[in-house]
């Protein structure tokens, strides 16, 4: 994970379906600190 920026994020909806979002992430050695642009 040192080397990638973008990761996906899969959650389910309501209605059980997946639903995949690329997020940016900042690994600094303890945490992540979680970015997504919702497109809505």
């Amino acid at each position: 994970m040192q080397d990638e920026v973008v990761a996906w994020m899969t959650t389910e909806r309501a209605d059980g379906q997946p639903q995949s979002v690329p997020v940016w992430f900042l690994w600094d050695g303890e945490g992540f600190l979680i970015y997504s642009r919702n497109a809505g």
